[in-house]
């Protein structure tokens, strides 16, 4: 999964933010299953990524 950099994002002028949600809402619907939670502690039924922010 990439990483979106903020700084790039703060830097959008409201009209090409204005420009990607259109975009977004054009879009038909995803139609997927999304699996349940797990468990604080149980395995992970496939690959799972977390990201510890630093101090934690």
């Amino acid at each position: 999964m990439p990483v979106i950099l903020w700084p790039n994002l703060a830097a959008l002028s409201e009209a090409a933010a204005y420009a990607i949600a259109a975009f977004l809402r054009s879009l038909d619907p995803v139609s997927n299953s999304v699996p349940d939670p797990v468990p604080r502690g149980a395995p992970a039924p496939s690959f799972a990524m977390c990201v510890v922010p630093p101090g934690n």
